[in-house]
Order: C-alpha cells, then structure tokens, then sequence
C-alpha cells in the first residue's frame, strides 16, 4: 500500500428511520485527502449501489 494509507480507519454507520424508509449515514475517518481517499469514496458508493440493487429486490 502506498505511503498514505491509513493503517487505522474508524466507520460509523448510522441509521434514521424515515417513515417506511430508513436513511443510511456512512462516515470514515482518518482518510487523508488523495488518491487513496478518492478510492475509498468510490468502493463505498459501489458497495452501497449494490446493497440498493438487492434491497429493491425484497
């Protein structure tokens, strides 16, 4: 891994019912701002796209 990976990150998530919904909060931390960071922003954006996909399906 490069340089300024992070050997530790923290995540919260966070769940808020809305009415028949529930909003997802998902927050890291210790990322600096970068490449590696950049990275993570889109892995976490797929994996949440994929979890939409599947809870659509139920």
């Amino acid at each position: 891994m490069p340089p300024t990976f992070p050997e530790q990150t923290r995540v919260t998530l966070e769940f808020q019912p809305m009415g028949d919904k529930t909003e997802l909060t998902w927050t890291e931390y210790h990322w600096p701002v970068g490449e590696m960071r950049h990275y993570s922003i889109l892995g976490i954006n797929e994996s949440l796209d994929k979890l939409a996909e599947v809870l659509a399906e139920n």
